[in-house]
């Protein structure tokens, strides 16, 4: 926040406010003014304009009366000066009437720079104004005149002042953008100061989207520069900037440090808009370090100086603070007094994500006084505006505040409704928190690994520097100082010889620390990924066993290619969540091959089945030739193979528009056998080639963009193809076709594979008795639909939780359970200690999107027989359930 508002008052370019009409601004000049004298005037006035505009200001008047057309350039540097400082009084209209006096004096005498600069200050008075539009058409024609001087520091100052009418309409990447382009115009530039600026300001942009890592290079390269100018005002933003930093990175004495070093300056300095916010950064870290009596005195003064200076747009997040803090020091009176005040003024700016907080906040406040109608009322306008605006965390605080409320008053079923919301939110809220965990990790690693670098490079060149100067000695010693210097060198030697083997152990240490805390940074990584797939693959298993269903009932033509379409598109981006978590599986070496017998032929006969309708669809021919010498029975992993074969065949089916794709699958010696999937399609360009195997890379930009794809389905078969002791390859040319092969060790198997278990099949099902425990309403009725369809006089309950499901058992006898993982309440595994604490050993069946293998685990450890991961077809319902309910007599 600091670095915003400063980016509008500081520099001339960034933040030309508005223009006080002068007493006579048109007054006649006198002909002869002195040209030096006023060039040292206008540097004055310029210097003190930030610290004391009041007297800036009659300095201005003076000089604008003193100059006429032919001193333009000056009186261009006037009227920055005096936008500057009206910019604090913010008078819109004078500042219009400033651009419309530059603008036609510019005109007048072919000054395109100051006829770039109206256009410019109209663009900032009408972001000021909320008119964000209007802002970016004026800055766009300050563009058009700054590109015919080819004038890059005005067109950079042009592009930080769009950043801010991108944010306000919610394109926050072209903001980015915009900042980007500024600091590259500047970057080469021989004024140092005006690329620090540049840098300083895409910094803050980095923070804003807690690109923190990306920040601190630039903040530092920025600081660096301020430092050697002298130029406190920017040295305090860099500070406030790297507290901000710090703080994202959970450094919190790093980030009080810094943040107290600014406010330092900004008092020396009387910057009150600055002491207010380096203040409210000081409240914040003490809050988050637990010390509440520091963070109230520190968010008291803040409120203070932004009540002096009227700055009524802070006011409520301020409020707020102080508001928090007072809940935590549990003075609920005052609490209720600043959020009440906080609100008031709040209410003003319309329905706002801090109005929900607020809201929220006082809800609280109200509960812990018992006022339990007050906290209702205020907790449920709070959930409106959030559910509105579509946050989760101010929805599951109000949500909080419910549910207590209700349980405090007896509303049993209102306060379970609420706790029903709340479980909801409460995922997403827990991914988004880990998401920022794993990047805070991931950037406190980077850093210090940096730092570790750094120290490591600076120590390695005192050592080389000691050697050399060892080296100097001796060559140019002479015969009478020879022992003295041998002494020397030895004396050297050995303290250098000490001092590495003390920098060894010391970078020994830090390297340990790094990589402990990137193991636990991979460790959050692989939880995020985890916790994602079960996002996703939740809504997947509903969508999928809905459109079977569907396809089940009569339809018509066009009913069912829609259908049909949903369907595949679904699996397709079921394909992509798979891809992803075996890359992550590889990059960790977690993913294990299995050694078991399998009949290749069936396996490769699935792939053509499967692919054989695309083909057929796009007019391909699709043919397969398996060699008759490979052995019936093979040892391998028929899973990986299969998936291999599917990438390869699927991309040569999809990169195909006419002709055919072959499969060949060949007995090479050694027990080897060889595959190969050949296509008559676009080919691969030569210079493409090198990279196909990489993550995420496809052959160009327009692949991906016409014929879709991830990227990651080859780099995948190589992994798998390695991992198996082969090797994959392939020859292209462009617009002729291309083949993908590759070779595996396969032993032939003496033992026969078993046939399919006979009681997997649904009539062995009869008369089944099922309870499901899922909360997912739509997951249900996939389940419960599925299995009415396929069994014959099957009887289902079903409930919503854990609690529910214990209930359920005590009442009525069931064969088997169907168990969700994640429910409110009580989750399944947490139900299943509970039942076989009973001494129930009813078959329990874990229904999960989790299918990490530690996940797999936890369920069996907490007393679950089997898993069945969702997103599961008809097949692996009806599997599953045969393993532990066998077919009956008579019922086959």
């Amino acid at each position: 926040m600091k670095a915003v508002l400063m980016s509008l008052l500081l520099s001339f370019s960034f933040q030309l406010a508005a223009l006080n009409p002068l007493d006579d601004p048109t007054t006649a000049p006198s002909p002869e003014v002195d040209t030096v004298e006023l060039e040292e005037q206008l540097q004055l006035a310029l210097k003190v304009v930030l610290y004391n505009p009041d007297s800036a200001m009659p300095i201005f008047r003076k000089l604008l009366s003193q100059t006429d057309d032919r001193h333009m350039r000056t009186r261009h540097m006037i009227y920055r000066g005096i936008a500057t400082v009206q910019l604090s009084r913010f008078k819109p209209d004078s500042v219009l009437v400033c651009a419309e006096m530059l603008q036609e004096e510019s005109e007048r005498t072919g000054y395109l720079r100051g006829t770039t600069y109206a256009y410019m200050l109209r663009g900032i008075v009408n972001m000021q104004l909320g008119n964000d539009s209007i802002s970016l058409e004026e800055l766009s024609k300050a563009e058009e005149v700054a590109l015919r001087t080819k004038d890059t520091l005005m067109l950079s100052k042009i592009m930080t002042n769009t950043v801010r009418p991108h944010i306000n309409l919610g394109n926050e990447q072209a903001a980015l953008e915009a900042m980007k382009r500024s600091y590259s115009l500047l970057k080469n530039s021989k004024n140092r100061e005006d690329v620090a600026q540049a840098a300083r300001r895409l910094a803050t942009m980095h923070i804003r989207r807690d690109e923190v890592y990306e920040a601190i290079g630039l903040i530092l390269e920025a600081l660096e520069v301020f430092k050697e100018t002298g130029d406190q005002h920017n040295i305090s933003a860099c500070y406030h900037s790297l507290g901000n930093i710090y703080q994202r990175m959970s450094l919190f004495n790093k980030a009080l440090d810094y943040f107290e070093q600014s406010s330092k300056i900004t008092e020396a300095l009387d910057l009150k808009n600055d002491m207010a916010m380096d203040y409210y950064a000081i409240a914040g870290v003490y809050r988050q370090l637990d010390q509440f009596d520091k963070a109230l005195e520190y968010a008291l003064k803040a409120l203070e100086l932004d009540r002096q200076l009227s700055r009524g747009k802070i006011l409520s997040p301020h409020l707020n603070l102080v508001g928090i803090i007072y809940l935590d020091l549990q003075n609920i009176s005052e609490a209720i007094k600043h959020l009440e005040e906080g609100i008031m003024h709040e209410r003003n700016v319309g329905e706002t994500r801090q109005l929900a907080q607020l809201m929220a906040n006082l809800g609280r406040a109200y509960y812990m006084a018992q006022n339990y109608a007050a906290a209702i009322k205020h907790a449920e306008q709070a959930l409106s505006i959030a559910q509105s605006l579509k946050v989760n965390p101010q929805a599951h605080s109000a949500l909080k505040t419910l549910h207590k409320c209700y349980a405090a008053l007896g509303r049993h079923e209102q306060a379970y409704h609420a706790s029903v919301e709340m479980s909801a939110l409460k995922d997403s809220i827990s991914i988004a928190d880990e998401k920022k965990a794993v990047l805070q990790k991931v950037y406190k690693y980077e850093y210090e690994k940096k730092a570790l670098a750094d120290s490591l490079a600076a120590n390695q060149e005192k050592l080389e520097l000691e050697l050399a100067y060892q080296e100097e000695l001796n060559a140019s010693s002479k015969t009478r100082n020879m022992l003295f210097a041998a002494g020397a060198i030895l004396l050297l030697a050995a303290g250098g010889g000490w001092g590495r083997a003390n920098l060894i152990r010391k970078a020994n240490k830090r390297l340990k620390e790094a990589r402990d805390r990137a193991e636990e940074s991979e460790q959050f990584k692989q939880r995020f990924l985890a916790n994602m797939s079960h996002e996703i693959r939740t809504p997947m298993n509903a969508v999928l066993g809905m459109s079977q269903l569907t396809l089940d009932t009569n339809l018509s033509p066009k009913q069912r290619s829609y259908l049909e379409a949903i369907k595949n598109s679904s699996e397709t981006l079921l394909v992509i969540v798979n891809d992803i978590l075996d890359i992550s599986k590889l990059e960790r070496k977690k993913l294990v091959i299995e050694h078991i017998p399998f009949n290749l032929r069936e396996q490769l006969n699935i792939v053509y089945q499967t692919l054989r309708y695309k083909a057929e669809e796009k007019g391909l021919l699709l043919q397969m030739d398996v060699d008759d010498r490979i052995p019936q029975t093979l040892i391998g992993d028929p899973a990986r193979i299969k998936q291999v074969m599917l990438n390869l065949v699927g991309n040569a089916v999809k990169f195909t528009e006419k002709g055919e794709v072959q499969i060949k699958v060949k007995s090479l010696p050694n027990h080897r056998v060889m595959f190969s999937v050949n296509d008559s399609g676009i080919g691969i360009a030569t210079d493409k080639q090198e990279r196909l195997f990489q993550v995420f890379e496809q052959a160009d930009n327009s692949t991906s963009r016409k014929y879709g794809g991830s990227g990651l389905g080859l780099a995948i078969s190589k992994e798998l193809v390695e991992l198996q002791g082969g090797k994959i390859s392939f020859e292209s040319k462009e617009n002729e076709g291309s083949v993908f092969f590759f070779d595996l060790e396969l032993l032939p198997s003496e033992s026969e594979i078993q046939p399919p278990d006979a009681t997997h099949n649904p009539h062995a099902l009869r008369g089944i008795r099922l309870l499901v425990a899922e909360d997912n309403k739509y997951n249900r009725i996939v389940i419960i639909d599925s299995l009415k369809n396929l069994i014959d006089e099957v009887k289902i309950a079903s409930v919503e939780n854990g609690k529910e499901a214990l209930k359920a058992l005590e009442n009525e006898q069931f064969d088997l359970v169907l168990m969700d993982v994640h429910m409110p309440l009580m989750d399944g595994m947490d139900a299943t200690r509970a039942i076989r604490a009973q001494g129930n050993n009813i078959p329990i069946i874990a229904l999960t999107a989790s299918v990490l293998q530690q996940d797999v685990e936890n369920c069996k450890s907490s007393g679950m027989n089997d898993v069945l991961p969702k997103p599961f077809t008809r097949e692996d319902l009806i599997s599953v359930l045969g393993k532990y309910y066998p077919a009956r007599e008579g019922l086959v």
